[in-house]
């Protein structure tokens, strides 16, 4: 700094003496005459300081909140600038992008899981009967109060209804002509929910068999649609709720899919559903190919709806990946019974955790609930990964049976169930 001072000094001294001889001097950088033009003004000594300074001064360095900020406020000055008509048209084309992701997802769930199907139907005869297959375990409030039970009986073409009563603290006996009430303890301990296919084929007395479950409400019309859907082609099971297997897609639950799909389906659930009597008597035929799976399943013989469609698909020979037999229809009138006829804590005892009717948030006040919740969690998905695993396996041994193993398990079967006495297993309490 000191040679800068000495420098600046020498110019001061030379710039006055300049001065002193030429006081007639243009300003800097325009020269007077030729014999001058090399003469030019000196800059000040407080402007070269500060451009001196300028450059050895290290900008500071702006905060990353502040550079945000700075962000949001330039784009909200944009957008105070934009007029009323901007704002309606980047509105609308907000609105239209929307709209068109929508449909197109809208699209894509139709063409995947079709709702809108319309199969054929046909008129039913007057002496067109079913039975009906109903089992009492946990919550017997449900078959005593909710409209399922007295709709069952009320329509012309249910001819009975075999009540099975699984659970000795439910136990109880529904006086009516076309109630037949039946001890299933027994049976329960041996097959679990198997215990309806059981019962199916022994204990009834038509042809074809309606299996629904006790927390299902439906109306006269809903049984309708179902059963002259079924009577234009009764060699299959036609249902409400239908599943579909997708390995390389639910990789978590094993292929199984919880999603409701209709048409033409692999599997349909019995919440509600009917089939010919045979196809319960192929069940029982076929299921000791899967014993080895059962001590898995929680409670016993958990799947066994999976395991039903599948066994009617291999007895009509339909091809492993369709195209399948078996349907699924939408239509109006099944819905699930209220909350308010369980005796259970609102369904944390159902087999599935009954997760789309858990009372959730009612865990936020109270501990016990929320245990019950995190309990029903887990139950759902150890419930739907045995049920991929089931799928999956019986699937492929189903199709790999020979004709030698087929002949066996038709021997084994007709010797075990010919020497029953179904009026043995048919008993009123």
């Amino acid at each position: 700094m000191e040679n800068l001072r000495h420098r600046h000094t020498e110019h001061d001294n030379y710039r006055s003496t300049r001065e002193a001889h030429h006081p007639q001097h243009p300003p800097h950088g325009h020269p007077t005459s030729g014999n001058d033009h090399h003469i030019m003004d000196v800059e000040d000594p407080q402007v070269r300081d500060s451009k001196i300074h300028s450059k050895l001064t290290i900008s500071p360095i702006i905060a990353p909140g502040k550079k945000k900020r700075r962000k949001q406020q330039s784009a909200r000055k944009r957008w105070k600038q934009l007029d009323a008509v901007e704002y309606v048209k980047r509105f609308i084309f907000a609105v239209v992008i929307v709209m068109i992701l929508s449909g197109g997802y809208i699209v894509y769930q139709l063409a995947v899981y079709p709702r809108f199907v319309h199969p054929k139907v046909v008129a039913l005869s007057e002496e067109f009967q079913v039975s009906v297959v109903l089992m009492n375990h946990y919550r017997p409030r449900m078959i005593k109060e909710s409209s399922l039970l007295s709709t069952l009986l009320d329509h012309p073409h249910v001819g009975e209804v075999l009540l099975c009563h699984s659970n000795p603290r439910t136990q109880f006996s529904y006086s009516h002509p076309k109630v037949k009430n039946i001890d299933a303890i027994v049976e329960n301990t041996e097959r679990g929910l198997a215990l309806r296919f059981y019962f199916c084929y022994m204990a009834a007395s038509y042809e074809y068999v309606i299996i629904v479950d006790d927390d299902q409400e439906v109306t006269p019309t809903a049984i309708d649609t179902l059963l002259q859907t079924f009577a234009a082609h009764p060699d299959r099971i036609v249902g409400r709720y239908g599943r579909t297997y997708s390995p390389n897609w639910d990789r978590r639950n094993h292929g199984y899919n919880t999603r409701t799909v209709f048409g033409n389906v692999e599997v349909v659930l019995t919440k509600f559903l009917v089939a010919p009597r045979d196809f319960c008597g192929n069940f029982l035929r076929y299921e000791s190919i899967v014993q080895d799976l059962l001590p898995e399943s929680h409670p016993l013989w958990n799947g066994e709806d999976i395991f039903f469609s599948l066994v009617a698909n291999h007895v009509n020979r339909v091809p492993m990946e369709g195209p399948y037999r078996n349907m699924a229809v939408f239509f109006g009138g099944v819905s699930e019974a209220s909350n308010d006829y369980k005796d259970d804590d609102a369904g944390v005892h159902d087999i599935s955790g009954n997760m789309d009717r858990h009372v959730w948030y009612r865990a936020v006040w109270s501990h016990e609930t929320w245990g019950d919740y995190t309990l029903a969690v887990h139950r759902a998905r150890n419930h739907t990964a045995y049920r991929g695993t089931l799928w999956g396996t019986a699937r492929e041994r189903l199709a790999k049976l020979s004709a030698e193993e087929e002949e066996q398990l038709a021997q084994q079967f007709a010797h075990k169930y010919s020497t029953v006495n179904s009026s043995e297993k048919n008993q009123d309490l």
